[in-house]
């Protein structure tokens, strides 16, 4: 009989109850057998110097339970998904995760030109012209930008935090050693990998330029404008960003083998959903919002009536049409919100059955 070739493979054993680990979170510094509950090193973790962060927010709300009642209620209240989707979603493991950030602040300028629409009287005619207009529009920032650009943040959890609103509400305190449980199993703790000055060229200077265009078109009142221009200044308190930690949930859930997640800032003020669509839902909406706007073409009735009538009858014909279009308006808009509201319904019936 032919000898067998082998191979040696590497195993990590546990050294309590001496059975094969094979999954390990390469965040943590030690890992928990998952047979005897022992603690013991992670092999795929070493150890390593990083800059501490200047201020971290803590996690300080309802935890892993508080999360699930968030996500719930966003399924439960957005339209268009399956109705039946408690009954088959999958839900992976929820991560709780201190994100590197750098918190900008300071104040901006915006010198802005355009052109506005104005009424006029001219020869006892009312006209429309454009004139030019200019102001300064002035204000405060305060945002966060992620502070890691590599792949091992989930990509939703990136693109949600790549910049971010800071709240009042953050209840933050000075790093101290033990300001965290490194070792705790349950949180993952990223590094940052970029400089803050690169992270402000990337996100928040562009953010900075949309909020200075945002506050000159608010100047404008909702006047009609053309060729704006809008030329920012700004300045950014002790000419750096703040380091910070900020604390982060995760959840990734599959339904019938569509990935989907949910994510959120720990005090739930800010969250984001991917969900999957129920297109026949959707396309119901759509036909009955077509056929809303479809039926506007009876309005012009009136002038065909004027043409073969007189102008009464046209005017007779165009109130009578103008009455029955918005009642059926009004009766499609109804049968939109039912639809959705019974929808919904079903929705929290599976969400009470968990």
């Amino acid at each position: 009989m032919a000898e067998e070739t082998t191979l040696r493979l590497q195993q990590v054993i546990c050294p309590s109850c001496k059975r094969p680990l094979n999954t390990f979170n390469p965040n943590k510094l030690l890992t928990e057998c998952p047979y005897c509950h022992s603690k013991l090193v992670n092999p795929l973790v070493k150890p390593k110097d990083v800059p501490v962060p200047e201020r971290i927010l803590t996690f300080t709300y309802g935890g892993e339970k508080c999360v699930e009642e968030y996500m719930k209620e966003a399924i439960i209240n957005n339209d268009y998904i399956p109705t039946d989707i408690f009954d088959k979603i999958r839900v992976g493991e929820i991560v709780q995760a201190y994100l590197p950030m750098y918190l900008f602040e300071g104040s901006y300028k915006a010198a802005w030109r355009c052109e506005t629409l104005h009424a006029e009287t001219v020869d006892g005619k009312s006209v429309s012209k454009w004139r030019p207009e200019n102001g300064n529009a002035v204000g405060n920032f305060s945002f966060m930008c992620l502070a890691n650009i590599s792949e091992d943040i989930p990509k939703p959890l990136r693109d949600f935090t790549k910049v971010f609103p800071y709240d009042s509400i953050f209840e933050y305190s000075e790093y101290t050693d033990d300001a965290i449980d490194f070792d705790d199993e349950k949180i993952m703790t990223f590094e940052r990998d970029v400089a803050d000055a690169e992270v402000w060229d990337i996100y928040g200077k562009d953010h900075v330029e949309n909020m200075a265009q945002e506050a000159a078109v608010d100047m404008l009142g909702g006047s009609s404008y053309r060729n704006l221009r809008v030329s920012t200044s700004y300045s950014l308190n002790n000419n750096k960003g703040i380091y910070v930690y900020a604390p982060f949930w995760y959840v990734p859930y599959e339904y019938e083998n569509e990935k989907c997640s949910f994510v959120m800032i720990d005090t739930g003020e800010h969250q984001n959903i991917i969900v999957p669509i129920d297109l026949t839902e959707k396309n119901y909406v759509k036909r009955k919002k077509l056929l809303s706007q479809g039926l506007l073409f009876l309005l012009l009735l009136p002038l065909l009536v004027w043409y073969f009538l007189d102008f009464t009858w046209a005017c007779i014909d165009f109130f009578c049409t103008l009455i029955g279009l918005g009642l059926i308006h009004s009766a499609l808009e109804k049968q939109i919100e039912n639809r959705l509201s019974e929808a919904k319904a079903k929705r929290q019936a599976g969400a009470e059955r968990l």
